[in-house]
Order: C-alpha cells, then sequence, then structure tokens
C-alpha cells in the first residue's frame, strides 16, 4: 500500500491510495475513497502535461499575457508546441480545481476584511464586481458581481462566506468605488449588520491600493476579452485559485495567502 507520505489522489486528494497494476510499463493507482484510477504522471486529473508547465501557463494567463505569447514562452522553454485551445482547456481545469478548493478549505482570517469595489465590461455590459479581502494574509475571501448598478445588500456578501470562515468582521475598509451609489449602499447595509467601517489616511489607502487592486483590475482585463458570459465565473474561480494558492506575494514575503491563512494544501502536492 502507498503510505500517506507519498501521494494523493488527483481527483479527491485523498491520501487512500494503493497501486493498481501497470499499463504500458506505467505504475497506475486507485483511490479507494473515491474509486477512481489514475496515473501519476505530475499532471492534472485527466491531463498528460506536467503539472509545473500548465501551472506556469495558467498563472502567466492570470496575469494578463496573452495566449499566443505563453505557447511561445513553452515552445521556447519546453521545446513543447501547446495549441491555443490547450491553454484555455488548462484554465478551464485550473477554475474546475478552485471550485472544488474553495468549498473544502477554511482560511484562518483576521477580523479586518477590506471591500474592494471594481467596475468591468464585459460583451458590452457593466459588471461590479466585489472583492471581500482579509487584511492579514490579503486571502480574498469571496468575489461577487452584479450586471446592474443596484447593489443586492452586502448581508448576503456576509452569510455566503460566514460558513467558510466561521466567522464575521468586527471592522470593513473600504477601498474607493467607482460607482458612489453603490459605496454608499455597502457603507448602509455593513453598518446595519454591525460592523464598523474604518477609515484610513490617504497614505494607508495608497498602500492598500498597491497590495491589492492592481491584481483584481488585471482580472478584470481578462474578464474583458470574454466573448461569453457564461466563462465569467469559470475565470473568477481560475483566478480565485491563482492568487489564494499559487501566486507568490512580494508583500507576504514571497508567501501564498493560503500559506498565511495556515492552508496546508500546496497546489504542487496533488500530484506528487
Amino acid at each position: 500500500m502507498v503510505t500517506s507520505l507519498s501521494i494523493h489522489c488527483k481527483f479527491c486528494y485523498s491520501r487512500n491510495v494503493i497501486k493498481y497494476g501497470t499499463r504500458n510499463n506505467v505504475q497506475r493507482f486507485w483511490c479507494k475513497d473515491c474509486r477512481r484510477k489514475f496515473v501519476n504522471n505530475y499532471a492534472l486529473p485527466g491531463m498528460k502535461i506536467a503539472f509545473d508547465i500548465t501551472e506556469a501557463a495558467v498563472g502567466s494567463y492570470f496575469e494578463g499575457i496573452s495566449a499566443n505569447i505563453i505557447i511561445q514562452e513553452i515552445l521556447n522553454k519546453y521545446r513543447l508546441y501547446v495549441s491555443i485551445n490547450s491553454i484555455f482547456e488548462w484554465v478551464r481545469k485550473f477554475s474546475y480545481l478552485g471550485s472544488e478548493v474553495c468549498k473544502q478549505h477554511h482560511p484562518d482570517v483576521g477580523d479586518t476584511w477590506i471591500v474592494n469595489e471594481t467596475k468591468a465590461n464585459i460583451c458590452d455590459s457593466d459588471y461590479f464586481f466585489i472583492d471581500i479581502i482579509d487584511t492579514e494574509t490579503q486571502f480574498v475571501i469571496a468575489t461577487k458581481f452584479y450586471s446592474h448598478i443596484g447593489f443586492d445588500g452586502f448581508y448576503p456578501i456576509i452569510e455566503s462566506v460566514k460558513d467558510q470562515v466561521g466567522k464575521v468582521p468586527k471592522d470593513i475598509i473600504i477601498l474607493s468605488s467607482r460607482n458612489k451609489l453603490n459605496l454608499n449602499k455597502i457603507k448602509d447595509h455593513i453598518r446595519q449588520n454591525g460592523i464598523d467601517i474604518l477609515v484610513l489616511n490617504a497614505e494607508n489607502k495608497r498602500k492598500l491600493r498597491m497590495q491589492l487592486t492592481g491584481s483584481c483590475l488585471t482580472r478584470n482585463r481578462i474578464l474583458s476579452r470574454l466573448k461569453n458570459k457564461d466563462n465569467i465565473n469559470k475565470i473568477i474561480y481560475g483566478w480565485l485559485m491563482y492568487y489564494n494558492y499559487s501566486r507568490k506575494n512580494w508583500f507576504l514575503h514571497g508567501k501564498t495567502p493560503s500559506q498565511m491563512a495556515n492552508i496546508e494544501f500546496n497546489l504542487s502536492s496533488i500530484p506528487s
């Protein structure tokens, strides 16, 4: 039997795994929990290309680099040609993984959160994005979007993340919103739920914007390239996965937000 120190299931991440024969001289494994077979080829489920290549490509995509440039970089570095459809398939799989991981993990976050509202134009329609970010870990706790100017309320957002983090914040910091109507409604909903709004001086606000809004705006630019609104959630989940679990943060001294939030899960350990 494979010990708990050697391998995870590629599908459910369980360590309850045994060897399951070979095919073409390649060792196969069987997960007793999800009852699936897999090959330990250092790739995401259903993929043949090594995880470090796909992770780097997806990371470049979420940093705003075009798919054509990513393809050229892979060709130059690995002498491997991939199609543009492969890049988007990797992003799709990464996004699916993000949606599953977000359900499983409970970040250890602080008592002061940031409400950051930004705007993106997607398929000729304006969307408003609200990111809830922990100040201590920079973990993005939730991202919600609305296809209209009217704000549906801050309380549903807090309720949606309460089970995940096991708490509500004591204080909220609101970064400057592009939409004054939304900003005032957000403030009203926060106060109605007994949460204090912290007011920062100009210098501290500037520092927060440097740390946080750049990544959110890059995500919004990626969303603005979409030709199908149905893909919005896919990009959001993929970006959350990349930002929280994969992207090393300079302001966190090279750690990821998930590491700061005491989450042991590491993307690179999935296929190890």
